[in-house]
């Protein structure tokens, strides 16, 4: 199964479809789960949780292969942009299908805007904070009386030093004015001889040239990966331009960190949804047991079987990389691992169906 994820722009703000194909048989129900990738958490009825819980879309419909899974709010605002995520698809009388995809976009509803928290409700108000009232102000206008006490005891009034002042600020000025006319009348000897242009501005520093000189390339810092992924899959993007990005992380310092890898797991996925094979290889080994742990990617055998066989005949590692997760399969289910037994049993009952 394949599924996608679609704001539903006939129904608004807040309103998305699961768009899942190649669903094996129609049924008269359908419910799902969804599990983040980033976390591996469940989404629940109020929060993501570490415990499966399934949901009803609000309404479905069939389209052909395709199953429409139509919901609002309380699913979409919860899901967060530039994230992997799991869909599993119950259905009447068959096992659970399972399929992975990710999220550019998401349209939440306008009540996100007004201060609701997603999968919380609205955000806490902020207590005010109530200043006490300012004191009256005073009547300056107002005459103060006094009393004859108050007259007898207040001291006599000092002499008036205005004169002494207005001489005092004569003197001071005249001193001034003489100085900057005999400054002016004999410049020192040495602004004397000095060019006309050091004269005039004498207290101008010689910069340094290497200082001032421009770098001649000046190389910007290059965008994390997780950007660069964003920004290129928001644009127009094609499967063997995705591709040659995908070409380009992996082969950075820090392609093995969990965030790069998550980042280019979105550019195969794009590409496989192209048709491209070697996408379509990278991601089946992104997922297979077998292989390392890929960033946040949950493993899946199935899946990973599927996606070699596929391609089977353009990639030729895809039959050794078969050949290998069988193996891992036969001996991890011998040894008693629940996954390795469910994943047998869905690859032999997918291989009856084909």
């Amino acid at each position: 199964m394949k599924a996608r994820y679609k704001n539903d722009g006939d129904r608004g703000r807040g309103f998305a479809c699961f768009e899942c194909a190649e669903v094996l048989e129609p049924s008269a129900q359908y419910l799902f789960s969804l599990c983040k990738a980033s976390d591996n958490t469940f989404l629940g009825k109020s929060s993501w949780q570490s415990a499966e819980e399934k949901h009803s879309p609000d309404e479905w419909r069939q389209d052909g292969g395709k199953a429409l899974l139509y919901v609002g709010p309380s699913i979409v605002d919860r899901l967060a942009e530039n994230e992997n995520y799991q869909l599993v698809l119950y259905t009447e009388n068959l096992l659970p299908q399972k399929a992975n995809f990710s999220i550019a976009e998401v349209n939440r509803s306008p009540r996100t805007d007004q201060g609701f928290v997603q999968g919380v409700g609205p955000a806490t108000p902020q207590t005010q904070q109530i200043e006490p009232p300012a004191p009256p102000e005073s009547d300056a206008s107002a005459p103060e009386r006094l009393t004859e006490s108050d007259i007898a005891a207040s001291p006599s009034a000092p002499p008036n030093k205005l004169p002494i002042i207005f001489v005092l600020i004569l003197l001071i000025g005249g001193g001034v004015w003489w100085f900057t006319r005999q400054k002016s009348e004999n410049p020192p000897v040495a602004e004397q001889n000095a060019e006309p242009d050091q004269a005039a501005r004498p207290f101008e520093q010689e910069k340094n040239p290497e200082e001032t000189k421009t770098p001649e390339s000046a190389t910007p810092p290059a965008l994390p990966p997780r950007e660069q992924v964003r920004q290129y899959l928001r644009g127009a993007p094609t499967a063997q331009g995705a591709m040659d990005l995908y070409r380009i992380l992996t082969a950075s310092p820090d392609s093995a960190a969990g965030d790069t890898r998550d980042s280019v797991y979105r550019l195969l996925y794009f590409a496989a949804q192209q048709g491209d094979a070697a996408a379509v290889f990278g991601l089946a080994q992104c997922v297979d047991p077998a292989k390392p742990v890929w960033g946040s990617i949950p493993k899946n055998g199935r899946e990973a079987w599927a996606g070699y066989a596929r391609v089977a005949a353009k990639e030729p590692d895809a039959a050794k990389a078969m050949h290998t997760l069988k193996k891992w399969l036969e001996d991890e289910a011998a040894r008693g691992n629940a996954h390795a037994l469910q994943w047998v049993d869905e690859i032999a009952k997918d291989s009856v169906t084909r």
